[in-house]
């Protein structure tokens, strides 16, 4: 092969590559633009269905012209019943009988029979109110102090966390008037 040869067939694979680069990025332009055009077609197909769903919330959820703050308490309850009944109504549970059966016998289960994820699950199904718990770094190993004594601190020597950020749980048992604490929500610490 001649240089000129090589250099004939270097131009010609250049020349190849970019083509295929170009079909490539047309292909990609026209998906995206087929796309934009079947999301624009769908919202134009429910635009009125979405103007009535609008329509229907601010009629029995969230009138515009009632101002709910001024109303008293009395209104306020009544209107959080009435929300909660069209909540069931419109919104119906959607579990199977077998899955509705399993959280019953969940909660009448001993806490003595129970596996450790059994009773993490019972307690979150008993849950009355949630506490968030920040992260804790302590004094001075805050990750915004960048340096500890006089020293600048690398990524790899970073602060760790002494409580790290968390929700508590509060139960409230009815026969005992007492309430318990369930001190870590997140499903890791099972594992």
């Amino acid at each position: 092969m001649t240089p000129e040869k090589i250099k004939r067939l270097r131009l010609q694979k250049r020349e190849n590559k970019e083509a295929i680069r170009a079909m490539r990025q047309v292909k990609r332009d026209e998906e995206r633009r087929e796309e934009e055009e079947r999301l624009q077609k769908k919202l134009i197909e429910t635009e009125g269905a979405r103007k009535q769903a609008q329509i229907l919330w601010r009629k029995h959820f969230d009138p515009r012209h009632v101002d709910w703050e001024k109303r008293g308490s009395t209104v306020e309850k009544r209107r959080a019943k009435n929300l909660f009944t069209k909540l069931g109504k419109h919104f119906k549970d959607e579990r199977d009988r077998d899955k509705r059966d399993e959280e019953r016998e969940l909660k009448a289960m001993p806490r003595k029979e129970m596996t450790k994820a059994q009773e993490y699950e019972a307690d979150i199904l008993q849950i009355d109110s949630l506490m968030y718990v920040p992260v804790d770094w302590g004094e001075s190993d805050s990750p915004h102090n960048k340096r500890r004594g006089g020293q600048v601190v690398s990524r790899r020597h970073r602060a760790r966390p002494k409580v790290r950020e968390h929700f508590e749980g509060l139960i409230e048992s009815p026969e005992t008037n007492t309430t318990n604490v369930v001190e870590d929500l997140s499903p890791a610490c099972l594992a």
